[in-house]
């Protein structure tokens, strides 16, 4: 019989990691779901790591290494910290072939790129013959990720990072794959603005900030007299760099002319202080409109970060209601709204997430039912 040391201890909820040092924490142990346990790595410094393992050694007398390991299976890190001179000190994200990601070489075909074994990040260099990718396309980065029993996803990235950069996507439906479909043109740029589809937390750069307004579906209403104001997730940008944002609209009161629709704001290098800002104008009627601003980030050495302000405009006694944002580089005609592709990505993970959930339930009944 395996020692619970080996066969792994849960940790309780609320638990801190910092305690997890002495002969009596040597072990594995995991952790499980959404927990609150303390100390915990962020992944990539900002999500926090839901269910985890973790390993406790001893590496010297009074030194402990903890290695912990996200469940997420979008996350294949590792990461570990070490206990010496009576404190913990700080996690280090080891880097691991998976996320540098792995070469498709010359020759090989996409067509066979799907199945449990082929979840994970791609490249191909320039003037590569791969097979099957989307005409006209050269060096690209490709995720694969399942989102359903013997269903997988490509998702694949041009290379260059201007407004002309493509993305492509098609799914394997258990015996053969979709056509490519581009998501992402010369004419209309990628959206840099996560979570607008259902205005998830992750669409503020303060998550807590989504309980200042009203969310019903993929509508988001800054109520008048709430006080609602919320900044969008902060994006990198460059001082001159030319973006478009657009987004659909309406008041519950028209205003009788060119009133404040959004806030563009412009942050330094920490975030904690607002360098520029620059209200967007528009006129707004009861019904919903399309709107689109093409701006230019302002020649300021110090600004470093960009994000939209949502409100209920001062001016007019009313309430705004968005939807649709769309953040994307370069000047573009007729913006058409599209979600961010991390935004799919992350739909998919959950979707996989909830199947090999589902997947785990079934064969534990089986096994009862054998018994």
């Amino acid at each position: 019989v395996l020692n619970d040391k080996f066969r792994g201890m849960r940790i309780p909820d609320a638990a801190d990691l910092n305690e997890y040092n002495g002969l009596d924490k040597v072990g594995s142990h995991y952790a499980v779901g959404s927990n609150s346990v303390l100390n915990k790595p962020k992944l990539d410094g900002e999500k926090d790591v839901n269910s985890f393992g973790l390993i406790v050694e001893r590496i010297s007398q009074g030194y402990y290494k903890q290695i912990l390991m996200p469940a997420d299976l979008a996350e294949n890190s590792i990461y570990t910290r070490t206990y010496a001179g009576n404190v913990w000190h700080d996690w280090i994200k080891l880097e691991t072939e998976l996320d540098k990601g792995t070469l498709i070489n010359n020759g090989e075909d996409l067509n066979d790129y799907y199945g449990e074994d082929k979840m994970r990040k791609y490249y191909a260099g320039g003037g590569n013959n791969v097979k099957n990718k989307p005409a006209g396309t050269n060096a690209f980065g490709l995720i694969v990720v399942r989102v359903a029993s013997s269903y997988y996803r490509q998702l694949l990235f041009s290379s260059t990072r201007q407004v002309e950069e493509k993305v492509y996507v098609r799914v394997w439906n258990a015996s053969s794959w979709s056509e490519w479909q581009e998501i992402g043109n010369s004419k209309q740029g990628i959206n840099l603005q996560l979570g607008t589809l259902d205005w998830s937390a992750k669409a503020f750069s303060v998550a807590t900030e989504r309980n200042n307004f009203e969310i019903t579906g993929d509508e988001c209403k800054a109520v008048y007299g709430k006080s609602a104001y919320g900044g969008t997730h902060y994006l990198d940008v460059i001082p001159g760099e030319e973006y478009t944002v657009s987004f659909e609209a309406k008041a519950d009161v028209a205003y009788a002319n060119d009133d404040n629709t959004v806030i563009m704001q412009y942050f330094s290098e920490n975030r904690s202080e607002r360098v520029v800002f620059k209200w967007l104008t528009a006129t707004l009627t009861t019904e919903f409109q399309k709107l689109a601003f093409q701006i230019t980030v302002p020649n300021n050495s110090k600004i470093k970060y960009m994000n939209v302000g949502l409100r209920a405009t001062n001016d007019v006694n009313t309430s705004v209601t968005y939807k649709h944002l769309k953040v994307e580089r370069g000047y573009v005609e007729n913006p058409v709204y599209s979600q961010a592709p991390q935004d799919i990505i992350d739909k998919n993970i959950e979707l996989e997430n909830k199947i090999t959930t589902l997947e785990e339930r079934i064969a534990q009944l089986e096994s009862k039912m054998e018994v």
